[in-house]
């Protein structure tokens, strides 16, 4: 590896903390355990323990990056400061930018997006950068070393801010990095590490081959077969879950990827010592450690309207700040090539295409529609609206998107202080987000009270939240109807009625539904849209991008007296080419069918993989909460990991992550516990189910090996 910038008297100091001169030995697994493991990894765990900032760490591995990245300048600006400005290895750049030669990494995250350090891999068949540096014959000896059959992966570039040296990051680094290359069916690793710190790789169990010199500094060729790492590791994180804080634990395993079947390995070697019975498998148990957290505190107790405080239900915990959109995209750019092989779950996207009739629309006018400004205010989709939906225009306002309509007219409706709000929880963050953040600016501060759905099936008590709408003090009251990320519909027929009557006597509260899903609920006429009921102090927001697949145009609209909130939209808000697809998708009785006929398809779709995961996943203690909509939940189950200990279980946001690294499934967590599906196609939908029954399991047979 290319230097780790350690100084010089830290170098000594870490040599000597972890002094073991000499080599593996397949032996080792018959020594005494506390010889083995303890001893020797006594100066990680200290290192660690005394900063315990790192356990807010999120490694990821990234890449293969293109060269213009902009993580990739990073890593740059990185190297320059390190190796050019402060080691003085190279010559410092009027850039400031050092290139990486690398292209695929692991990079730990603070939790700000600051990169505390990172790691490259060279994959095969790229040749490795130390090809460089070592003498072919030495180079060859030790590929011939490793066996026929061994698939040999380059870490180099072990790289830490100053910031982060003396901690055990270097070590998680290249755990993490030993994990991904297991994962891609890498047996070795090859490295060239710096001889002054030699003990340091020795330690996990490297193997020197021979000594060379880049510049003036002594650096030795190693390799490691990655099951000595397993064991080594894999012995300290199942001792760790057993006989240290659980912030510690967490910090080392719950928060990162560490080496993957590690605990496979612990396990079998502790089976020994007497310390676990059972085998657990190796690739689940090594999912399954990073799985592991413990749920962050006691829930919030929210203020519930028309009783006294009461404790949050564990469904309240759902309540997540605002976050809009797929991390998706940031692995895939705008390379459509790549996404097709991610599964887009995380965001509610419609999973199939707009109709015929649109599509043929916008291909006859692609060009105008790109080169020609759009009516000023949509005054041709206005009339669409209207016409389909019959609600008369002067009570439609359009924009691109409800989103749109929540930031730009939301905080207009609220008196100018003092403004108080009712909430479902958990509901569509967005909403909490603008009257924190937006309304604080402009209406002097929104208090947000909350109604608590009920934890049983996440649905709505209707009789007792319109008896806290008539009785309250609010000035608005927002529902989300289909709920996100519950996926229940509600009969808001007694509360429209109750909040009517609170308006009529003492001129509130507004009342304001986003019907965003609702078309999937009306096709089967289990529902009503409260459009015919607007105006007044009732408001329906009205997106179309969700069931007529319009996300990506960005359309939406307001129904309700609006009058006084045009002059906040500004003009040209909606594309042309949203505006036409829109008014087609509206007007066209084919699209119409089409339409019906395509969300029928995804709530046969929903049905199907809410029977699979709860066939598979019921038996390990995973609830699924059915949907009416074109998503759902699923609810994890509290399990605890030791005697005395808090209730530990499967975190959400854990699971989430390796769905995403070891699948390309990417779905959204909300809370410690719960995680929220969207429905895609067929063979999306079974690589969704493949997934979470794989990391379920995973975190079960480890949780049952460490019992």
């Amino acid at each position: 590896m290319e230097p780790e910038p350690y100084p010089v008297s830290e170098c000594a100091a870490h040599d000597n903390a972890m002094r073991d001169d000499s080599d593996y030995d397949e032996s080792v697994a018959k020594q005494d355990l506390h010889t083995l493991v303890l001893r020797p990894l006594a100066p990680v765990v200290k290192m660690f323990a005394s900063r315990s900032d790192a356990r807010k760490l999120d490694l990821r591995v990234v890449g293969p990056l293109e060269e213009d990245s902009a993580i990739l300048q990073r890593i740059a600006a990185i190297r320059h400061r390190v190796y050019a400005e402060e080691l003085k290895q190279y010559d410092p750049s009027p850039t400031g930018l050092l290139d990486e030669p690398g292209r695929l990494f692991v990079i730990a995250y603070t939790p700000a997006g600051d990169i505390a350090g990172y790691i490259a891999i060279t994959a095969p068949p790229k040749p490795p950068r130390l090809t460089k540096m070592v003498p072919a014959h030495e180079f060859e000896a030790c590929l011939a070393s490793l066996g026929p059959d061994a698939k040999a992966f380059e870490l180099r570039s072990l790289t830490l801010l100053p910031e982060w040296r003396g901690s055990s990051l270097s070590y998680l680094l290249m755990f993490a990095a030993s994990q991904h290359i297991l994962g891609c069916g890498g047996t070795h690793v090859v490295a060239i590490g710096k001889t002054s710190v030699l003990s340091l790789y020795k330690r996990i169990g490297m193997r020197v081959h021979c000594g060379l010199k880049v510049g003036a500094v002594p650096y030795s060729l190693m390799s490691i077969r990655l099951t000595r790492v397993q064991l080594r590791t894999g012995a300290l994180i199942a001792l760790l879950v057993r006989r240290t804080p659980a912030s510690l634990f967490r910090a080392l395993a719950g928060a990162t990827c560490l080496a993957a079947a590690a605990v496979g390995g612990a396990a079998r070697l502790l089976a020994k010592h007497g310390g676990l019975t059972g085998a657990v498998s190796a690739g689940a148990a090594a999912a399954a450690q990073a799985l592991l957290a413990k749920p962050g505190g006691k829930p919030a107790t929210p203020a519930t309207p028309a009783t006294p405080a009461t404790p949050a239900t564990p469904a309240a915990a759902l309540l997540a700040p605002c976050y809009h959109g797929g991390c998706s995209w940031d692995a895939s750019g705008l390379d459509f090539g790549r996404r097709d092989r991610l599964v887009v779950a995380d965001v509610l996207d419609a999973p199939f295409a707009p109709s015929p009739g649109v599509l043929a629309a916008l291909s006859a006018q692609l060009g105008r529609l790109c080169s020609e400004s759009p009516p000023t205010h949509a005054e041709p989709l206005v009339a669409a609206i209207s016409q389909a939906r019959g609600v008369p225009a002067e009570q439609l306002l359009v924009h691109s998107g409800s989103s749109s309509i929540l930031f730009s007219v939301l905080p207009r409706l609220l008196p100018a202080s003092g403004a108080r709000a009712l909430l479902l929880e958990p509901t569509y963050a967005e909403y909490e987000h603008v009257l924190t953040h937006l309304c604080s600016q402009q209406s002097g501060g929104c208090a947000i009270e909350r109604f608590a759905v009920r934890d049983a099936d996440l649905t709505v008590d209707t009789a007792a939240l319109a008896a806290a709408v008539e009785v309250g003090d609010h000035d608005i009251v927002i529902l989300v109807n289909p709920n996100s990320p519950t996926g229940k519909h509600a009969h808001l027929a007694p509360v429209v009625a109750a909040a009517k009557r609170s308006y009529a006597a003492r001129g509130r509260p507004l009342l304001w539904v986003d019907e965003t899903y609702i078309d999937y609920a009306t096709d089967t006429g289990e529902a009503a849209s409260l459009e015919p009921l607007c105006g007044g102090n009732v408001f329906v927001v009205k997106s179309l991008s969700k069931v007529v697949a319009l996300a990506g145009l960005r359309v939406a609209y307001l129904a309700g007296d609006v009058a006084a909130l045009r002059p906040y939209v500004p003009p040209w808000a909606v594309s042309l080419p949203a505006q036409l697809a829109a008014a087609t998708a509206l007007a066209d009785p084919t699209a119409d069918a089409y339409y019906r006929r395509k969300r029928a398809e995804v709530r046969e779709a929903r049905a199907r993989l809410e029977d699979a995961l709860e066939a598979a996943l019921a038996p390990r203690g995973v609830r699924v909460l059915r949907g009416c909509a074109n998503f759902f939940l699923i609810e994890l189950p509290p399990l605890s990991l030791s005697e005395g200990e808090a209730s530990r279980g499967i975190d959400a946001k854990q699971l989430v992550a390796m769905c995403r690294e070891r699948h390309a499934v990417y779905l959204r967590p909300f809370g410690a516990r719960w995680v929220r599906i969207a429905v895609r196609g067929t063979d999306d939908n079974r690589r969704i189910a493949a997934a979470l029954v794989a990391e379920v399991e995973a975190a079960a047979a480890l949780l049952a090996a460490t019992a």
